[in-house]
């Protein structure tokens, strides 16, 4: 079972998944399960195994979903009793300590166009200790002879794009490709994701054209100020290095809790 566990937590990984294991660590008196029990809760609230299910496991999962939203380990004990005995409801009779540990996917660059600024940007971000994936839909940009530090170099349409690439909440994207076209073809795709980072390459003219655009879409304001444009701190960078530079320490920024950098490039409502 153990093992079970630990291949459906890589699994999980590997698709951008966060989620949390709980363990039961202890129990008194009468409980479902023994100690060493152990269940997966996925951010929505989904779980593989068990520790003993009704009220208990409830409350297990709601703890975990917290875990993951606060990127913290936590122990809680659970009293199996009725709740005037400030219990959880429960007439086991026992009492579970269950340690609770939030599993956060590896964070990884998304750089969307494999030009020269989506080449310095992905050296950087490497350095930087990010796992990065290149996208293009051209074959001789994106190629692994090209990009020989990327972990992934994957030549796909944007319509096909969330078919070979999983984007969760650990997930920055950098828009970096080659027409406004394109920058637009993306984003109607990648807003509707839950990633921690859209920044988008351009000039502010651009900037209004791809939002109104994006309006006329459907999309609502709330979703299209999550866009990171012009993307990168202002710091008056000029070739593709500075650009990247300029782009990576806005994403770091934005990872390390700064929503709204100090001398960011980008002006969103």
């Amino acid at each position: 079972m153990m093992d079970a566990i630990f291949r459906n937590v890589l699994a999980l990984q590997e698709n951008g998944e966060d989620c949390a294991v709980a363990t039961l660590i202890s129990v008194k008196g009468s409980t479902p399960r023994g100690t060493g029990a152990r269940m997966i809760v996925k951010q929505s609230g989904e779980v593989i195994g068990s520790i003993g299910g009704g009220r208990l496991e409830n409350l297990v999962i709601r703890e975990a979903k917290r875990a993951i939203e606060e990127r913290s380990p936590r122990k809680v004990v659970f009293k199996l009793t009725e709740k005037e005995s400030h219990g959880i409801g429960s007439i086991c009779g026992g009492t579970a300590e269950v340690y609770i540990e939030p599993v956060i996917s590896e964070p990884t660059l998304l750089v969307v166009g494999a030009g020269h600024i989506g080449l310095a940007l992905s050296r950087l971000a490497k350095i930087a200790g990010l796992r990065v994936v290149v996208t293009d839909d051209r074959r001789a940009f994106a190629s692994r002879k090209r990009f020989p530090d990327a972990d992934e170099v994957i030549v796909v349409k944007p319509e096909k794009l969330l078919e070979k690439i999983k984007i969760g909440r650990n997930t920055f994207i950098a828009l970096v490709p080659r027409g406004h076209e394109l920058d637009l073809a993306y984003l109607v795709r990648l807003l509707r994701e839950d990633a921690a980072y859209i920044g988008m390459i351009g000039s502010r003219r651009k900037t209004a054209i791809i939002k109104k655009k994006l309006k006329e879409k459907g999309f609502s304001k709330k979703r299209i100020d999550r866009i990171f444009t012009p993307i990168g701190l202002a710091i008056g960078a000029e070739t593709p290095e500075e650009i990247a530079v300029s782009i990576l320490a806005e994403i770091v920024a934005v990872r390390r809790g700064l929503d709204s950098p100090l001398g960011s490039l980008s002006r969103r409502a």
